[in-house]
C-alpha cells in the first residue's frame, strides 16, 4: 500500500537529501553484477525512481520531467 506524506524542508535539508540521492545513484551504477537485460532494466527502474524523488524535491511533478534516453 502506498502512503503519501507531506513534510516541510528548509533549503539546507533539501540539499542534503539531493546530495544523498546522488550517492545512491552512484552506488547503483557502481554495483558489480554480471550484465544482463534484467540487471540493466532493474537499474533503469531504480534510476527512474530516483528521478521521481529528485523531481519532487525540486518542486516539479514527476510527470513533467523529461524522459531519459
Amino acid at each position: 500500500m502506498r502512503e503519501n506524506i507531506t513534510i516541510e524542508l528548509d533549503p539546507q535539508q533539501r540539499d542534503y537529501l539531493l546530495a544523498g540521492l546522488r550517492y545512491v545513484r552512484s552506488s547503483i551504477a557502481l554495483e558489480i553484477k554480471d550484465w544482463s537485460d534484467e540487471v540493466e532494466q532493474g537499474r533503469q527502474d531504480q534510476y527512474g525512481d530516483l528521478d521521481g524523488l529528485e523531481a519532487i524535491l525540486n518542486g516539479v511533478a514527476p510527470a513533467e520531467t523529461p524522459a531519459g534516453v
